[in-house]
């Protein structure tokens, strides 16, 4: 069984991601961390997004705890959210998905 974390990158979807930590590790499963870049985004606000999420997410696997270094792996991929959070979570057989609030929608 393999965890998904969809994630914006917002302080509200760090209790998302810090819920999928605990979770990996309580359960001794693998965690995918994953962003998905609108593809309606302009190409310079979604190339700014890109860069944007794998800093932050370079950072994040920098910061993780040895015992989840080798169970933890983040994804960036552009396309329609919510299309793509089921396929990735279809691909690796994530029996759920851990979702932040997104933004100001809901």
């Amino acid at each position: 069984m393999t965890i998904l974390v969809a994630t914006d990158l917002s302080a509200r979807s760090d209790r998302a991601y810090d819920r999928g930590l605990l979770l990996a590790r309580e359960q001794g499963k693998s965690l995918v961390v994953l962003h998905v870049i609108d593809k309606d985004l302009a190409k310079s606000d979604a190339a700014e997004d890109r860069h944007t999420a794998e800093r932050i997410f370079r950072e994040a696997a920098e910061a993780l705890p040895a015992d989840l270094q080798d169970k933890v792996s983040f994804e960036v991929v552009e396309g329609k959210a919510s299309k793509l959070i089921i396929e990735r979570a279809a691909a690796v057989e994530a029996p759920f998905v851990i979702l932040g609030g997104h933004r100001h929608r809901g």
